[in-house]
């Protein structure tokens, strides 16, 4: 799911703080993030990538004061992320 840049803009503002992203394909990209959420006692993150109008989701958790993302493999689980971050973001 893909959310417009130009409707996020306004309620992102002020920065939540940036993430460096290292991909699959070892490149890296530097996101603003936009939201930490939870849902059914699991955590993610919404970022949005330098120079993309396209909003990423993670699974977020912390180890030892560093975060970890992982991606969301079950669609499931992405849809129910992705509702709860459109529903934070109306």
């Amino acid at each position: 799911m893909t959310y417009n840049l130009k409707d996020l803009k306004e309620k992102h503002r002020k920065k939540k703080g940036t993430i460096r992203l290292t991909l699959h394909n070892n490149k890296e990209v530097t996101c603003d993030v936009l939201s930490i959420f939870t849902v059914k006692d699991k955590e993610y993150i919404a970022v949005l990538p330098k120079k993309s109008e396209t909003v990423l989701l993670y699974r977020y958790e912390e180890k030892n004061n560093t975060p970890v993302l992982t991606n969301i493999e079950d669609s499931r689980e992405y849809t129910l992320a992705s509702h709860r971050f459109m529903k934070l973001n109306q």
